[in-house]
């Protein structure tokens, strides 16, 4: 049986990039953006704190942040999208029957 491979890089924020511009540059997709900012929670949330007056969305984040890459990362279940879970949770049709 063959083993995945899972690439864990870190990558600097450059001033003007967010969450999904990363996740497009580094993962190939900007829908990707959530598992970014999971992989990155514990360090977004305290540069949060420490900006309490700033308006920020989930997918800003402050230039020159350190951030950890993981390809191959997966979502918690209940993160994953609802027509996601949907899709997973219906029996696979029979065709022709």
């Amino acid at each position: 049986m063959a083993q995945a491979v899972i690439g864990i890089k870190s990558v600097t924020v450059q001033p003007g990039e967010t969450v999904s511009a990363i996740a497009k540059r580094e993962l190939g997709n900007a829908g990707r953006w959530r598992e970014v900012f999971l992989m990155n929670a514990q360090t977004m949330a305290s540069q949060r704190a420490n900006q309490p007056s700033a308006k920020i969305g989930p997918d800003f984040v402050w230039p020159g942040t350190e951030l950890i890459i993981v390809d191959g990362f997966v979502l918690p279940e209940e993160d994953a999208k609802p027509e996601a879970k949907a899709k997973a949770s219906k029996p696979a049709s029979k065709k022709g029957k």
